[in-house]
């Protein structure tokens, strides 16, 4: 054999091979792609035979019944949680067919057997695996999503102007607050209050705060994995004071800052608790009136406050 005949001989063999290669990737992704069916079967209306899937949590499927009018009973084995079903379609379209979308709540066999039939007549059921639908429910959850919660508080809160009318007096506070934790995406740092009420029992200035309280998590990301986990971070207040002896008109708002400590508890689908120790200045403003009721002066005052927070969430 010449040595131009083996070189054109390997050459051809290492195209064939690349092809192959090229081929096996190609048929690869096509089958990754591709919906996998499980059943695909006829009811017979004049028998009630049972079938059994093993569905699994985290996978989205989809069922499709060729004419409508035939009822499923759904049983789980093992006593699982039975999986959570959604119409595509509020009636049959053009060629009587429907389809539904199954969330499974847990892994396991599920039994499907029919137990009516309206019109009498065979009927195509078909069950599958969705692929796509699996793939953008799988991207949302590493994506995250806002969990959301209500807290309780109790704390103490520092004089601004004890004895005035337009500002709060010192005293001990409790409320509650609609919150979220562990947001989506790159909001996953955002935890705390969205909108909260607070009354404040103080001997001098009683009232009330309207506020609302984010979070800035800096101790680790968005959560993915059960159990109980300190955090801590920073936090900003938005608050305003209504003031019992100005008949609970509500006064100018006032920043607060500070910094908190997490014990956070979750399972694998976001539900659990939360108790938070906060600490905080609260900021507002004083102004100095002359005599002819004109305001001369605006100074920045400070008042210190404490929560902690007791919060279930999902």
């Amino acid at each position: 054999m010449t040595r131009e005949l083996a070189a054109c001989l390997l050459t051809g063999l290492l195209l064939a091979a690349s092809r192959l290669a090229a081929q096996d990737t190609t048929t690869a992704r096509a089958d990754s792609d591709r919906n996998v069916i499980l059943l695909d079967i006829t009811v017979d209306p004049n028998v009630n035979e049972r079938q059994v899937v093993y569905l699994q949590k985290g996978i989205v499927y989809r069922a499709s019944f060729s004419q409508p009018g035939v009822i499923l009973r759904v049983r789980s084995r093992k006593n699982k949680q039975l999986p959570f079903v959604v119409p595509l379609s509020n009636a049959p379209d053009a060629s009587e067919s429907s389809e539904i979308e199954i969330y499974p709540q847990s892994d396991g066999d599920i039994e499907l057997t029919p137990v009516f039939n309206a019109r009498g007549v065979p009927v195509t059921f078909r069950l599958w695996r969705d692929v796509r639908a699996t793939e953008r429910g799988q991207r949302a959850a590493e994506e995250g999503w806002w969990e959301l919660g209500v807290d309780g508080l109790v704390g103490w809160h520092g004089a601004f102007n004890a004895g005035t009318a337009e500002s709060s007096g010192s005293g001990a506070t409790f409320g509650g607050c609609l919150g979220v934790r562990n947001g989506l995406g790159p909001l996953g740092f955002i935890n705390g209050c969205i909108f909260g009420f607070e009354r404040l029992n103080s001997s001098t200035t009683p009232g009330f705060f309207l506020f609302t309280e984010p979070e800035i998590r800096l101790s680790n990301g968005r959560r993915t994995d059960s159990g109980w986990k300190f955090e801590w971070g920073l936090l900003i207040r938005y608050a305003a004071f209504g003031s019992e002896n100005d008949g609970g008109n509500l006064g100018g708002g006032n920043l607060g800052y500070g910094a908190y400590l997490a014990r956070d508890q979750r399972d694998l689908d976001g539900l659990g608790w939360r108790i938070t120790l906060m600490g905080r200045m609260d900021g507002g403003e004083q102004g100095t009136i002359d005599g002819f009721g004109v305001v001369t002066k605006t100074t920045r005052i400070w008042a210190p406050a404490f929560q902690l927070g007791v919060g279930r969430y999902h």
